[in-house]
């Protein structure tokens, strides 16, 4: 698992199936014509940080925390290596494209 800092403290940020389905949850409830790029970006963070059972902010909060470009880019980098991870372990046999991701680690 990747690990992010936000306010000093650590947390696990998992892209998973759990983190999949509160995206869905959460994004449901937007409506599609104000859903920007950005806001689903943050609500994709959220969610793959909400699996850390110590990770108890609210949407908002989170929201608020990231103050900086230097945060924001730590969980970008921590969703692509999850995702990149998630691919790795659901390749298709004959996947070379999935194969090599998860060969890479």
């Amino acid at each position: 698992m990747v690990k992010v800092q936000i306010k000093g403290q650590e947390y696990e940020y998992r892209f998973d199936m759990g983190a999949l389905l509160r995206y869905e949850q959460l994004t449901g409830a937007l409506q599609e014509k104000m859903a920007s790029a950005t806001a689903l970006s943050a609500v994709m963070h959220y969610c793959c940080l909400a699996g850390d059972e110590s990770f108890a902010m609210s949407l908002a909060a989170f929201v608020a925390a990231i103050d900086s470009k230097v945060v924001l880019d730590e969980l970008n980098d921590a969703y692509l290596k999850e995702k990149e991870r998630w691919e790795g372990l659901n390749a298709e046999p004959g996947d070379e494209k999935n194969a090599r991701k998860s060969k890479k680690k």
